[in-house]
């Protein structure tokens, strides 16, 4: 018997999102679930099956910079404001580091990376400055990894026209974005995670700053000095995906999720099954958006979405806006403010029904229970559209009993308002709106509530 008797196994393939290839894995590795997931990254990268360590082949493209390397840790100098890099590869192993030392915050470092492979992040990126990480095969930050920047992009779209505070990323690469480690902004720093599907699954913190995910093949993001103040999808891509299953943190800044272009046919969807955080700092309130497309696209509402002010001031503001938006059982909205005015959850759909129970919705809606318990957190307005393809009306259905006792419900419907069970709310307000005369029966508990039907402005 030879020495490689015993390696002797049978393997099978997994389709690797991130790197865009099937990978072969052993016939007892799951295929399915973040578990099984990211021990077969780890795996992989660990192996040296997949990934070279360290950043190869870099070469100054534009601006003035140096590359060295030495031992386990690159360092990038950059003399210039502006610096652009080409890359064979860029990876970084767990026991790595890779130094951006650059002039000031304000300045960028461009690195694209023409690898067949998506780059894989496993060890520390720091950076004084901003770093732009552009691979069309996709990026991962995995377990383990840490960056800390002034403010990152990570996209599998190539950045091209720029100007008046927009940079404009479209293309048409394949890849993923994902992470599963830790990634920091410095204090009204950003991170952005750009193209078809992104996700984050660890840790991401922008204090006072913005975190975006962005998914399409077109993506505007907008920027007020160092500062970026709006993420905008331009183009779809059929089946785009921006999702949170981690932990996002932007107190006294915005986070936003959003996939697929607003009249796009293409269908998209957003999910939240984490933790976001943008709660109100200094006065400075937080704000947290989930925007899918208005025709064909989803939103799904789970975990916690948490724009409160917990140590004064208003509470913040929170969105979810799609043609569909269904608000999971046990999910946890909050704008409450234990010493000021509690802030508002906007939800903007098409249709939509308040049906029995807290239960998980299979069409665009949420449960009495639900909508109940964010009543007890902060205003809630649910506001309908009608579809642009005719589909749907703009109706709201509430098909169940409704009763709170603080903050206020506001209904305004792009056709009609249908109440077929009781609205009670106890010195608490209900305003409804509508674009013709209301046909419904609402049942009032309390006469210290305020209900006003109107016409819609």
């Amino acid at each position: 018997m030879n020495g490689h008797a015993s390696m002797n196994r049978t393997f099978r393939l997994i389709w690797s999102q991130v790197l865009n290839a099937w990978v072969a894995v052993s016939e007892i590795t799951k295929g399915r679930g973040k578990s099984a997931a990211r021990k077969l990254l780890a795996t992989l990268l660990l192996s040296g099956g997949v990934v070279q360590a360290a950043p190869t082949g870099g070469q100054v493209v534009a601006g003035a910079g140096t590359i060295a390397q030495a031992g386990a840790t690159t360092t990038i100098t950059q003399s210039s404001q502006n610096l652009s890099l080409n890359w064979q590869g860029f990876n970084i192993a767990p026991a790595e580091t890779v130094n951006f030392l650059q002039p000031s915050a304000s300045a960028v470092a461009v690195n694209r990376i023409f690898d067949s492979n998506g780059s894989q992040i496993l060890g520390r990126l720091n950076a004084n400055g901003q770093v732009y990480l552009i691979n069309p095969n996709g990026i991962l930050f995995g377990q383990g990894a840490q960056v800390n920047v002034a403010g990152l992009v990570a996209s599998t779209l190539d950045l091209g026209a720029t100007g008046n505070g927009t940079l404009i990323f479209a293309g048409n690469g394949t890849g993923s974005i994902a992470n599963q480690g830790t990634i920091n902004a410095a204090q009204g720093g950003y991170v952005a995670f750009i193209g078809n599907r992104v996700s984050n699954q660890g840790s991401v913190s922008a204090p006072l700053g913005t975190v975006g995910l962005g998914a399409g093949n077109a993506v505007t993001l907008t920027f007020a000095g160092n500062s970026l103040v709006r993420m905008q999808v331009d183009q779809s891509v059929l089946n785009s995906l921006a999702a949170n299953g981690g932990l996002i943190q932007a107190d006294g800044g915005s986070v936003i999720l959003t996939a697929g272009a607003k009249d796009a046919l293409l269908a998209s969807v957003v999910n939240n099954s984490g933790l976001i955080e943008a709660r109100t700092v200094n006065d400075q309130n937080g704000s947290i958006t989930l925007l899918g497309g208005m025709t064909a696209g989803s939103v799904n509402v789970g975990g916690t979405l948490d724009a409160s002010a917990p140590h004064g001031g208003n509470g913040g503001f929170i969105e979810t806006s799609a043609a569909s938006v269904r608000v999971a059982d046990g999910a946890q909205v909050t704008t409450a403010a234990a010493m000021g005015l509690s802030g508002t959850w906007l939800i903007d759909p098409t249709n939509f029904t308040i049906s029995a129970g807290a239960g998980a919705q299979t069409t665009s809606g949420m449960g009495a229970s639900t909508l109940q318990t964010a009543l007890g957190s902060g205003n809630v307005s649910i506001t309908t559209d009608a579809a642009a393809n005719g589909t749907d009306l703009g109706d709201i259905n509430v098909n169940a009993n409704v009763s709170w006792s603080t903050n206020k419900l506001t209904l305004t419907a792009a056709h009609d308002i249908n109440v077929s069970a009781v609205m009670a709310a106890s010195n608490a307000a209900l305003d409804l709106k509508l674009p013709h005369s209301l046909v419904a029966l609402v049942h009032i508990a309390s006469l210290a509530s305020l209900i006003r039907p109107r016409e819609r402005s």
